[in-house]
């Protein structure tokens, strides 16, 4: 179901409707605790924002991703916006 939710985000974001993928990433991230998913959620997340020029709900959710999923391949990414951030 996680996946799910990550799929209809996808799609909102497609369709430009980036409050609505908003609002299904923060379900996942909310209801779908441990599914495993949540790094490239919350880079979704992080990446939303800023495509609704939310910098600071951005930055959040990339140094959420960072604190909480380190090691992850989408930490790195989330890191590679922070630094765009810093320049």
């Amino acid at each position: 179901l996680a996946r799910h939710e990550l799929y209809v985000a996808n799609f909102y974001l497609g369709r430009d409707r980036p409050l609505a993928a908003v609002g299904r990433l923060r379900v996942l991230l909310d209801v779908y605790e441990g599914s495993g998913i949540e790094p490239e959620a919350l880079l979704l997340l992080g990446r939303v924002y800023l495509h609704m020029r939310e910098v600071s709900d951005a930055r959040r959710a990339f140094e959420e991703l960072i604190e909480r999923f380190p090691d992850s391949g989408y930490a790195e990414q989330a890191r590679e916006f922070l630094r765009r951030f810093e320049a």
